[in-house]
């Protein structure tokens, strides 16, 4: 009888353990909305979210991940995923924040934590910007760092700066492949989702880029989802991808090389389609230009080199080394590029690497013009044959 009663116990304690098992995982269960399907980019750090009880649906089963997420939601989900003390908040005074307000007590401990900052008006409905869902991760998580570039649309004089530099330090937002962070566009709620994930959970943080939201390790298809929006592909080969896009207003070509599959280096190109030869002052002013509008990225170079063929300057950012190089090409016209290497290549090899891709992008180049001269002729025969039927 003691002995089957043990038994007993045993299967009961079983049970109920597997129980609490089930009751935990269940909570994850719930991100099966009907708008969120599987293979919705930010489902994974959605369902995360849900599980901790940090953020919910509509009674709909709906989630809605494309509505904008506003000052009070935020407030709350920070609450809770901060699993902040709600009771005998200090009133933060807001003039449309009464103590009857849904979200009164999330609001006021927020606001005492110094994770929203206090005013007249809080502005309980309002769609949160970038750059205060920065603000509000940097300081409700206290993150500290500094990211190994700046937005071209956040420069440090920027109030936002400090918050936006560190939430990218810690690999919570990348910005945009065209180095913008965009910080006064509206945050949905699947892109909160996908911050907050990120936040509290180094998981789901992303991977340490280079430039253009394109890390090491990448393959070829990975980049090119990266780059599909932004670029144009205009040429392949089994180790090199060239893209013709846009930066600081100019047209640029951009080759990302290959080594075994992954991303070696990357080649910028300031004068893919500029044949002409410059005088030595021209070239000086040209290499100024450039270092100046990369360091609106990069900072100020930490090391240069000046003379009369050749015009480099070099930042070492740890996890790659970035180069301006202005020269003459194979002595005839002037190239200028930025480039990114891995941070055990040397300045000679850098050097030869660069030499080569403004070898695969004359190729590309010429292909290029000559497909679009074959193309104006064939427009142009196309309109002849038109006004003939005429």
């Amino acid at each position: 009888m003691i002995f089957m009663k043990k038994c007993t116990q045993l299967l009961l304690a079983s049970i109920v353990s597997v129980a609490l098992v089930f009751s935990q995982i269940s909570p994850a269960s719930a991100a099966s909305f009907k708008d969120v399907p599987t293979t919705h980019w930010a489902n994974k750090e959605m369902t995360y979210l849900v599980s901790q009880g940090v953020i919910k649906g509509y009674s709909d089963k709906t989630f809605r991940p494309n509505h904008s997420v506003t000052n009070a939601q935020v407030a709350v989900m920070m609450a809770r995923a901060l699993k902040l003390n709600l009771n005998g908040r200090a009133n933060p005074g807001f003039k449309d924040i009464p103590t009857t307000h849904h979200a009164y007590k999330e609001i006021a401990a927020v606001v005492e934590q110094g994770i929203f900052p206090k005013g007249s008006y809080f502005n309980p409905n309002s769609p949160v910007s970038r750059e205060s869902m920065a603000r509000a991760l940097a300081n409700g998580f206290k993150l500290s760092g500094q990211h190994h570039m700046n937005f071209l649309d956040v420069q440090p004089t920027y109030w936002a700066y400090p918050y936006v530099t560190k939430v990218a330090a810690n690999k919570i937002t990348t910005g945009y492949v065209d180095s913008t962070f965009r910080p006064k566009e509206r945050v949905t709620r699947a892109q909160f989702s996908a911050f907050m994930a990120r936040a509290l959970n180094p998981h789901y943080r992303q991977q340490t880029t280079v430039t253009r939201n394109v890390a090491w390790g990448m393959n070829k298809q990975w980049v090119k989802n990266v780059e599909n929006g932004y670029s144009k592909l205009i040429g392949e080969t089994a180790d090199t991808l060239v893209f013709k896009s846009r930066k600081f207003d100019i047209d640029v070509y951009i080759l990302y090389m290959f080594e075994r599959g992954s991303v070696s280096s990357i080649i910028v190109d300031y004068a893919p389609e500029d044949t002409y030869y410059y005088e030595d002052w021209q070239k000086q002013d040209i290499f100024d230009g450039l270092i100046g509008m990369t360091a609106l990225e990069l900072g100020f170079p930490d090391d240069y080199v000046e003379n009369y063929d050749e015009y480099a300057a070099f930042w070492d950012k740890g996890h790659y080394h970035a180069m301006v190089f202005v020269a003459d090409y194979q002595g005839m016209d002037t190239k200028a590029s930025v480039g990114y290497f891995k941070p055990e290549t040397s300045t000679y090899e850098a050097k030869k690497i660069e030499s080569k891709s403004q070898r695969v992008l004359r190729e590309v180049y010429g292909e290029v013009e000559k497909k679009e001269t074959e193309e104006k002729e064939d427009k142009k025969q196309v309109q002849l044959l038109r006004l003939l039927e005429e």
